[in-house]
């Protein structure tokens, strides 16, 4: 396992830092495999590093063959993942493997929906702010089966799988390979997860739009009017947009027949200070932009909600409620980004 040195941890109550020098692999693979049935979101992590809220499903699932699949998971957005762990490096035979576990999990399905259900649930109960009610009803949770998530976790891994799990992605199956390093200092243990190969959404084909593609890509054109973006629409039931200002997004959230506008703040407790100054600013948002902003504390996150009832499913929302929430999230993005810009120059003084 190639070297990067080491990293400083704090230890706040004995007030000092300490040098944690990099060890080798883990002593067991079972070692591994409680550490991510423990922390799931250990292997769910955003394109800017953020865990994506997730629990276990399954530990050590017999599948048909009999053979063993060591996790399963299902995160807040519905994705299904199965999860294959080494202690060491990860093969060409790995890749296989997993694989061969996907196409008989594929098969039959059902076997796993009673526990997808109760995972589900406990997602709602954890994370009611996160958690997607329609990627987690009983039919998404089937489909989500039929067409997994593919995780790989090991010390290392060979350029063969770099190579195929590149050809994977590019053939939209979502596979992706995680590697940890292990850092040891007087009696601390530190292991850090890295995605090697992250999942970027490949363009969808021009026959094959989803329904929350089509009311995306509706939504963008009415935005690109009123704001330059070069934002692409989703098949999720959210769209999110950057604000120039690390850890904080403005978001369109469809849930169930209320459409909202949000800004979004990851990482709250990081963040404290900005969402403070957020809520801060909060009377004079209202006087801006009228309505009930609501202000909600997520697990990780903090919200700042603006919602509309449709009366319907929101990708059927009518003509004044698609325009209510365009000129809302304008209205957003010119009141809030320059207060952002203030608030971090003034932060990082």
């Amino acid at each position: 396992m190639a070297s990067v040195g080491f990293l400083l941890a704090r230890l706040p109550e004995a007030g000092r830092w300490v040098v944690m020098v990099e060890g080798e692999y883990l002593d067991q693979e079972e070692t591994l495999h409680q550490l991510v049935a423990t922390e799931p979101r250990f292997l769910a992590q955003e394109r800017d590093g953020s865990p994506v809220p997730t629990v276990l499903v399954a530990s050590h699932f017999r599948l048909p063959s009999g053979d063993e699949l060591d996790l399963l998971l299902l995160d807040a957005e519905g994705v299904v993942s199965l999860c294959e762990l080494k202690r060491k490096l990860l093969t060409r035979k790995t890749v296989g493997q997993l694989l061969d576990y996907a196409a008989q999990v594929a098969e039959a399905p059902e076997a796993l929906l009673s526990p997808l259900k109760e995972a589900a649930e406990r997602l709602r109960e954890l994370y009611p702010e996160e958690a997607d009610s329609e990627a987690l009803a009983t039919e998404a949770l089937l489909q989500a089966l039929r067409s997994p998530r593919l995780v790989l976790l090991g010390a290392d891994m060979d350029e063969d799988v770099l190579r195929i799990a590149r050809w994977l992605q590019g053939q939209r199956v979502r596979f992706e390979c995680y590697t940890y390093r292990r850092y040891l200092a007087d009696g601390l243990e530190v292991v850090v997860p890295e995605n090697r190969t992250p999942w970027s959404e490949p363009p969808p084909l021009p026959t094959s739009e989803t329904p929350w593609e089509v009311f995306w890509r509706e939504m963008l054109s009415r935005l690109g009017q009123r704001i330059p973006h070069n934002r692409t629409r989703s098949g999720k039931s959210w769209l999110d947009f950057p604000t120039g200002t690390s850890g904080v997004r403005l978001e369109w959230k469809g849930r169930g027949t209320r459409l909202g506008v949000q800004v979004v703040v990851r990482n709250k407790e990081e963040n404290k200070a900005l969402v403070e100054r957020i809520l801060g600013s909060l009377e004079e948002l209202r006087q801006e932009i009228p309505g009930a902003w609501q202000p909600i504390e997520g697990e990780g996150n903090f919200y700042l909600r603006l919602e509309r009832d449709t009366g319907r499913p929101v990708r059927d929302a009518t003509e004044e409620v698609r325009q209510w929430a365009v000129d809302v999230l304008v209205r957003l993005h010119a009141f809030l980004i320059p207060r952002l810009k203030q608030w971090k120059e003034a932060l990082d003084e």
